[in-house]
Formats: C-alpha cells, structure tokens, sequence
C-alpha cells in the first residue's frame, strides 16, 4: 500500500510547500485536491501549476501524485419545463474531461468523483441511470487519456454495496471505488466486509479520525481505520491509502503549525498497519 496524504490538511501551503511536508513525514504519495481549473480556495490548486512543473516537483520530493480529487458530481436533474437546452447539464462532464487530462499529463492514475444525490421520486435504478448519461461521457474520456474514475463513497451511495450497486450499471473497467471509512462506517458498514465486498474494484482508501464528531490524531478515535487496513492487507490491496485532515471544511482549531505533527503522526501510525506491524487495535475505544 502507498501511504499518502490529501492537500487538504493545508490549504494554505503551495505545491513545493506541499511537497516538503510529505517529504518531512515520509509518505509516498499526495493526494491533490482540485477545485476546477479557476480554483483558488486552496494554494495547491494543481490547474494553477505548469504539468511538468507539478510533476518535477513532487518527483524531487519522492512523492507521486496518488489522484485528483475534484468535488464533480453528476446528479443535476433536468426540469422538463426547461428541458436540456436551458440547463448546463454536462459541467461536470467538461469538469471531470479537464481533470482527465491533467492527471494524463502529470502520470497521475485516478480522478476522483462522486456520483450523490438521487431523488427522492425515482427509483435506485431509474436515478443511477439518469447519472450515468452524463457519468459515461467522463468515462469516454479515461479511455483516450489512460485514467480511470474513482467514485468515492457519499451522498446515496454510502456503502460499498451502494459503491458496487452504481459500479455493477456502469460496468466499466475504468471505474472504481474510492473508499472513505468514516462515511462508510457512520452509514452503517462493517468496515472489514465493506473492503472484501469492494475487493479488486477498489482503488483508494480515504481515513480520517474522528471522537464525538471532532478531528483526532490517526488512531486516537472511533473510525476503524485499522480495521479497513487489516481488512485490505487480507486480499492484497497495493493501491494508495490517504490521509485527510481536513482543514477545508472541518478546521477543528488545528493551526497551520501543527500540521506538519499531525502528518509526521498519521504517516508513523499507517506505515505500522500497513507492514501489519501492529496486531490488535490500539485503541480499543476505536471498535466502537
């Protein structure tokens, strides 16, 4: 596995800052949140970096780029009063294509995307399919550019059986899971059988750590981050896993000088589940 980290721990580091933080705790691998090519909520925006620059700089920091996270999704319903004509249905399609080719140019594997919210007048079958109009033409563009999408687990398809449920109408080989434990786990998975029920379609593990609803240290919490770990040890996951303190969205009063111990702390703790180093949970409140 590719012990890895999500840029948003530090929204208001550049790339190179970036990159030195990654070096400094030893991950392999940087996960890069995007926010479209005019994004400028984070400093690490990779559409604001020349490719071969980006590339050239977390080369030199021994770091590979794991995946482009954007926030695309493809659930935007057309209104039959306006019909399609009005309505921008395929921004996240043109969204999701330049993410495609960024990754493309940086030698980057995944883009993540979600596919969320069904409505609550359709059926599973009948809404997955008005997502997938749009979330095949994403598709397409993976097969020209050697990318594939990662569906990160949200919205209606929380579980890894919903993950699978959407992946089965696609049944496309350049789609795969990304898979968050703590949004796994609060919608009602066992974390263990999630994984093994994701089993070669799985593509990415996304921990965090959470107490009471508030950011922990790796470990430190109720999410069974371990447990997932053991659980794809056990069916030879190589794939990355990453870390996301969220600092985007989910401050939690952790301050810009305190992340780079939080990483150096998340990186020890997942290198020892990975090499399976570590045999019990170490905290027992974390089977909670």
């Amino acid at each position: 596995m590719k012990v890895s980290f999500s840029t948003i721990s530090c929204p208001e580091a550049t790339l190179s800052q970036i990159a030195a933080m990654g070096e400094q705790g030893g991950f392999a691998g940087v996960e890069l949140r995007s926010f479209g090519v005019a994004g400028s909520t984070i400093a690490s925006e990779p559409f604001l970096t020349d490719a071969a620059k980006l590339r050239r700089i977390m080369t030199n920091a021994g770091l590979s780029v794991t995946c482009i996270a954007t926030g695309l999704a493809f659930d935007r319903a057309i209104d039959p009063a306006l019909g399609r004509t009005f309505l921008d249905t395929e921004q996240a399609v043109r969204g999701a294509k330049h993410a495609i080719e960024l990754a493309a140019q940086i030698e980057c594997p995944l883009v993540r995307v979600f596919g969320f919210e069904l409505l609550p007048t359709e059926s599973r079958k009948n809404g997955i399919t008005r997502i997938l109009e749009q979330f095949n033409k994403a598709l397409d563009a993976c097969d020209r550019m050697g990318v594939k999408l990662v569906l990160e687990n949200g919205g209606s398809f929380c579980t890894a059986e919903q993950l699978c449920e959407f992946m089965d109408a696609a049944d496309n080989v350049l789609l795969g899971a990304a898979y968050s434990v703590a949004v796994g786990q609060q919608a009602g998975d066992d974390v263990q059988t999630a994984i093994r029920t994701l089993g070669k379609r799985l593509l990415t593990i996304k921990v965090r750590d959470l107490a009471d609803g508030v950011q922990v240290r790796l470990g430190e919490g109720t999410v069974q981050n371990y447990q997932a770990i053991h659980a794809a040890r056990s069916i030879g996951f190589a794939g990355p896993v990453v870390y996301e303190l969220d600092r985007v969205w989910d401050p939690s009063g952790i301050e810009r000088d305190q992340v780079q111990g939080w990483l150096n702390h998340a990186s020890q703790t997942m290198h020892r589940w990975v090499s399976g180093a570590v045999r019990e949970v170490p905290h027992a409140h974390a089977m909670a």
